[in-house]
């Protein structure tokens, strides 16, 4: 992706907006004409005061229209029972733990009421409409016209992801802002995907009045309500930076806390009690969570179980039970993160710490309890920011930016100047750190040219058929044959190495001739993996998407009619073109595996 100026030289969007699309809560921010010159301005809700983020929840009717999103949903579908709506929340992280995009297409999102699972990406979808139409009013107002003169496909929309995410998950992304309507065509350049932790960056940088030069290395640690996305750069020139590393991360967001404390409930008051909850007796308990989770500071907390004590099933003698039985044997283990760090561990807690105290229909947990609920989060994320400052191309980091909603969190902020040995790098908070990401994504929009290169996380390489001179070559392969009897075996042709620095303007490409002369589309397979493979069929090797290009002047002999696939790594995402023998302009067909 170019300049600025490059995207808009046959085109004059209204505005550039940004959309940060999160876990937990979604934010969105614009500028107006003239746009290296304008402020940026941020989002406020229907219904809201505040400018800022909403909570990412969709309210469908049973047609599957959109009544609302966000908080707005959320009360509508809890105060109106009765209307048959859909609400659905926590779906983002879906595309993040896929494992294939047919898992993403079919049915298989349930909602908050009682409706028939829709497919993922569909959610995501309607969620983009509703978002950009949210953000297309706040544009309309602001430039003084009315919402029906302005059109969702006439803005440049910036979308951030996480850069963790596969290219799959990227491309079910954009094929979400088409059927959204953000966008009228699935290669349209007025869409560009930007990674959080590097919006965040261009936050960071343009906002804090720090010693930035050329040769300046920075890491961001980008804390959302899914994932923890961290990213190294080292400045370039002027305000424009490379990475230093492959983006890595994992799902360490401030939603394994609520998970945490609500396995804690769970065991607590039992699984049959707690799979009787209502929707609306859980967000009760999630909003009260929320609250004590903002102002947990290593003391005792009360939670409040009216939601649970208003039921018929468990009358106040039966908090007392539990509360009884627990404190007979007080412990809990919190099940998240799957993969939680062994060295950094908390040390075991004394079971008589972990006693609890019945206040009315108040709960009193103690820090040792509470505790519990954060630290193997924060201990999975303090060790990937060690384990990163000792890599060479990171070392000599002048400053640690910690991004993102989670990045509020006294006790994250806290344990992490604790426990990362930040070898001289000094801990950055932005102002608003919740903002820092959809702020940046706008920002980006104007200069979309900044980060000037990505690290390549995985080999990537196309499947091509190579001729076999002799039964010698390639022993044991499977052979292909083509019209004249020709011997062709299949092999991996490497593209771009792992780690292998992609700058803007890299490209690489590779030159395929049909096997027959009535052949009219050659089709490829593109695949990835950790380590170099000489074959697609070995086992670290896997299918990244399969490529059509179409092949003019079928009935002539194929060694005339070559096409060459032109590939480019530097970018968010990956970047195809194509051309014929003649060197004309072809259409490229691409689906991800």
């Amino acid at each position: 992706m170019g300049s600025l100026e490059h995207i808009v030289a046959n085109w004059t969007p209204d505005s550039i907006i940004a959309i940060d699309f999160g876990t937990t809560r979604t934010g969105f921010s614009f500028y107006l004409p003239p746009f290296h010159s304008s402020e940026i301005r941020h989002g406020r809700w229907n219904g809201e005061k505040d400018e800022g983020k909403t909570p990412t929840a969709l309210l469908l009717d049973e047609h599957d229209n959109i009544v609302s999103f966000g908080q707005m949903a959320q009360s509508t579908f809890f105060n109106s029972p009765e209307q048959g709506f859909r609400l659905f929340e926590d779906f983002k992280m879906k595309l993040w733990s896929s494992n294939s995009q047919s898992e993403l297409v079919r049915p298989s999102l349930p909602d908050g009421g009682v409706g028939e699972p829709l497919p993922v990406l569909r959610v995501i979808a309607k969620s983009l409409e509703a978002v950009g139409r949210e953000a297309l009013k706040a544009v309309a107002q602001k430039l003084a016209r009315q919402f029906n003169d302005l059109s969702l496909t006439n803005q440049l929309w910036v979308v951030t992801i996480p850069a963790i995410w596969k290219d799959s998950a990227k491309a079910l992304m954009r094929q979400a802002a088409l059927d959204g309507g953000l966008i009228d065509e699935l290669n349209s350049n007025h869409l560009l995907l930007a990674y959080e932790p590097e919006a965040a960056a261009v936050r960071c940088l343009h906002e804090t009045q720090l010693d930035l030069v050329e040769g300046t290395k920075f890491m961001v640690v980008d804390c959302g309500g899914g994932t923890v996305d961290i990213t190294a750069h080292e400045i370039i020139s002027g305000l424009r930076f490379k990475s230093l590393m492959v983006p890595t991360g994992g799902p360490w967001g401030s939603t394994y806390v609520d998970k945490n404390y609500f396995a804690f409930l769970r065991q607590f008051v039992g699984p049959e009690i707690y799979s009787q909850l209502s929707a609306t007796q859980l967000m009760d308990l999630r909003l009260d969570w929320e609250r004590v989770k903002l102002e947990f500071n290593g003391r005792n907390v009360n939670v409040n179980l009216s939601a649970i004590c208003s039921m018929e099933s468990f009358p106040p003698s039966a908090l007392d039970r539990c509360l009884r039985e627990f404190n007979a044997h007080p412990h809990f283990t919190a099940p998240f993160p799957e993969d939680r760090p062994t060295a950094t561990a908390s040390a075991p807690v004394d079971p008589s710490a972990l006693r609890l105290r019945r206040m009315g229909f108040n709960l009193n947990l103690p820090p040792a309890l509470t505790q519990q609920f954060f630290d193997p989060i924060f201990a999975s994320i303090a060790q990937r920011v060690n384990q990163l400052l000792t890599v060479r191309e990171v070392r000599g980091l002048k400053y640690i930016f910690l991004a993102g909603g989670f990045a509020q969190s006294e006790p994250l902020t806290t344990y992490l100047r604790a426990h990362v040995n930040t070898r001289g790098a000094a801990w950055t908070i932005p102002t608003m750190p919740t903002m820092s990401v959809v702020a940046g994504a706008a920002r980006m929009g104007t200069t979309p040219d900044i980060v000037d290169s990505h690290k390549a996380a995985l080999y990537y390489g196309v499947v091509t058929s190579n001729l076999v001179y002799s039964d010698a070559e390639h022993p044991g392969r499977p052979r292909r044959y083509g019209d004249d009897g020709t011997k062709y075996v299949d092999v991996v042709a490497v593209l771009v190495e792992k780690g292998q620095n992609c700058r803007r303007g890299d490209q690489a490409a590779s030159s395929f001739i049909p096997m027959t002369k009535d052949q009219e589309t050659v089709t490829f397979r593109m695949v990835c993996s950790s380590e170099r493979c000489t074959y697609p069929d070995a086992a670290l090797c896997k299918d990244l998407a399969q490529v059509s290009i179409p092949c003019p002047g079928a009935g002539r002999p194929p060694a005339e009619r070559p096409v060459t696939a032109t590939m480019s790594f530097a970018g968010t995402e990956i970047e195809f073109s194509a051309t014929n023998a003649e060197g004309h302009r072809e259409a490229v067909s691409v689906t991800f595996a």
